[in-house]
């Protein structure tokens, strides 16, 4: 990806690879072109904006790069420099995975 820098309160999500789409790939089977590679609604944040005001207040994102998210999208990922990413608001992002 290149450098991409989010306004506001705009987060970058990278889409993760499905369960079944990994154990195909690490079993050396193709997957075929109508079969969906990525996790619907969970993703890797690449990039995030700095936030928003709010009445008057400076409200900063909450998620940080790295962190594991789910999310709601009602549209396709944009192609970006060749990668799938979701460019979302941060009100879209419904919690965050912890690896604990």
């Amino acid at each position: 990806m290149g450098k991409l820098e989010p306004i506001r309160d705009a987060v970058v999500v990278r889409p993760e690879m499905s369960e079944t789409a990994k154990k195909l790939k690490e079993a050396g089977i193709a997957l075929p072109s109508n079969a969906p590679e990525t996790a619907k609604g969970r993703g890797v944040v690449e990039a995030v904006g700095p936030g928003v005001h709010q009445n008057w207040v400076f409200v900063p994102t909450c998620v940080k790069v790295g962190d594991v998210v789910l999310f709601q999208s009602y549209e396709e990922p944009r192609d970006i420099d060749g990668e799938k990413l979701y460019v979302i608001r941060e009100s879209m992002i419904d919690a965050v995975v912890k690896t604990e």
